[in-house]
């Protein structure tokens, strides 16, 4: 298994650049997913719910969570990303933390991780 240090270099020399390869930055996509997912787990109407998104990378699954209705944390262990996503997307937190082993007391309705 790869080096946490090593990772978070990569993630943050990757994350410096402007390519989106790693992430969508589409929220009709998001939103689309997002929908598919709350129809999958039987959650109709969403309230007093909060979201953790493992792997957040620019925030655009986090935002389209919260525009549900969910409390939504995006989690990501890539400091750069981490200021990009609470830029883009001010009224969602952001958390800097290694999603592998996240040291976290809050627990949540729905965990979302896509391509960790």
């Amino acid at each position: 298994m790869i080096d946490p240090e090593e990772l978070r270099q990569i993630y943050n020399r990757r994350f410096s650049g402007s390519s989106k390869s790693w992430t969508s930055e589409n929220i009709g996509k998001c939103l689309k997913l997002e929908g598919r997912i709350l129809k999958w787990a039987g959650i109709g109407k969403v309230k007093n719910l909060s979201m953790l998104d493992v792997g957040c990378a620019t925030g655009f699954y986090t935002k389209a969570f919260y525009m549900k209705g969910f409390s939504s944390i995006g989690l990501d262990y890539s400091e750069v990303v981490i200021r990009k996503a609470a830029a883009l997307h001010p009224e969602c937190t952001f958390i800097h933390a290694n999603g592998l082993n996240p040291s976290l007391d809050q627990k949540f309705d729905l965990i979302f991780c896509r391509g960790f």
